[in-house]
């Protein structure tokens, strides 16, 4: 660099070069936090937490459903991780900490069914409305809590 107040044409080029090196260096990660897509990702895997907590909780009273409510649970807490991948996906960085499920209050297996049902019509109706894989995702989802639904605990 030369040294005094005159910048070669050399020197600014130079520097710009440098400068622009370090700019596309950097990742510029899109703010997606206001995208409809990320609030329904977030409720998604939201739910099938509340899901798994509702299905551990069942199994205190209703042991003979216990085989089937650990498996519920279990699905449910990886589809809530399938979900939460997605997620960091779309954001281009990792998804936000999920909020506390709330404590799951006294559950009967019919308050569990229509939780569920609730649960699968979301998943389908965010299916219909994504495309690629996240389509096919939460398509699987729907279809898995469907069959928890009206299948496993019918």
């Amino acid at each position: 660099m030369p040294t005094g107040r005159t910048v070669t044409r050399r020197a600014a080029i130079a520097m710009a070069g440098v400068s622009l090196g370090a700019l596309t260096a950097c990742s510029f990660t899109p703010d997606r936090s206001g995208d409809p897509a990320t609030k329904t990702l977030t409720n998604l895997a939201d739910a099938a937490r509340a899901d798994a907590a509702a299905a551990t909780a069942l199994i205190a009273t209703a042991p003979s459903l216990a085989t089937t409510l650990r498996l519920i649970a279990e699905q449910r807490t990886e589809h809530a991780r399938a979900i939460t991948d997605e997620l960091s996906r779309f954001l281009e960085q990792p998804a936000p900490s999920p909020s506390a499920a709330p404590a799951p209050a006294t559950r009967t297996q019919a308050k569990l069914v229509s939780q569920l049902k609730a649960s699968a019509r979301a998943a389908g109706d965010a299916a219909v409305s994504s495309s690629g894989f996240r389509a096919s995702l939460l398509g699987a989802v729907a279809a898995a809590v469907t069959t928890h639904a009206e299948v496993l605990l019918a």
